[in-house]
């Protein structure tokens, strides 16, 4: 007992100090988004500015954005039945930005993220389902921002 403790402590030791960094924390990026500004503010928009609030308002950077975004979710029935009803669905999230670089460039970008999946017997199930869904592709277009502003 007392070999294996010996063995996996340095182990352990080892692994929890190999110098793991998120890449794009607040340290790491170059820019900063001073302003987001939407047309509407729907469940979407509103979580999109959510995850992008951590970029905003950093002090001493090079670049800084004004985006203005725009959100649309689709939900298309891709495959019935022989009943006709719905069998299977694709739900597609599109967000397009304006971006305004320090002040006077503007930059126009769509990003879409799509996702396929089966209905299910239980429409409450169903509908918590669809929301978790567009929460993770809202999450993966705003990593995708994240980068794009990164690398503009």
């Amino acid at each position: 007992m007392n070999k294996i403790i010996f063995y996996f402590l340095p182990l352990l030791l080892f692994i929890n100090s190999c110098g793991y960094q998120p890449i794009y924390t607040n340290k790491n990026i170059n820019f900063s988004i001073k302003e987001i500004n939407s047309i509407n503010n729907n469940r979407l928009i509103i979580l999109l500015k959510k995850n992008l609030k951590m970029y905003s308002d950093i002090e001493n950077k090079d670049k800084n954005y004004i985006l203005n975004i725009d959100v649309e979710s689709k939900k298309i029935t891709t495959s019935k039945d022989t009943a006709g009803d719905p069998k299977t669905y694709s739900m597609e999230v599109i967000v397009k930005i304006e971006v305004q670089k320090n002040y006077d460039e503007i930059i126009k970008k769509k990003f879409v993220e799509k996702f396929n999946y089966n209905t299910q017997e239980n429409k409450f199930n169903q509908d918590q389902y669809e929301e978790t869904i567009e929460e993770d592709l809202i999450r993966k277009i705003s990593e995708n921002i994240v980068l794009y502003l990164s690398s503009i």
